[in-house]
């Protein structure tokens, strides 16, 4: 996984989350650590990575 350009301006955005959708943020995390040996992987980036992994895929039609 790509770290972000040193020349690009990220924002910081604060949210809440449930305790359990953090420890799978840090599961995830974990899980690219371990694939990814040489690079350290945060919270942060696993929250990015998957954040731009979701924007990527096609919209999910809404059921009525």
């Amino acid at each position: 996984m790509a770290r972000p350009r040193k020349d690009e301006t990220m924002s910081t955005v604060s949210v809440r989350l449930p305790k359990g959708l953090i420890a799978e943020i840090d599961r995830y995390a974990e899980k690219l650590r371990a694939e990814t040996k040489l690079v350290a992987i945060s919270r942060a980036d696993a929250i990015r990575y998957l954040l731009q992994d979701a924007i990527k895929r096609p919209a999910r039609r809404a059921r009525s």
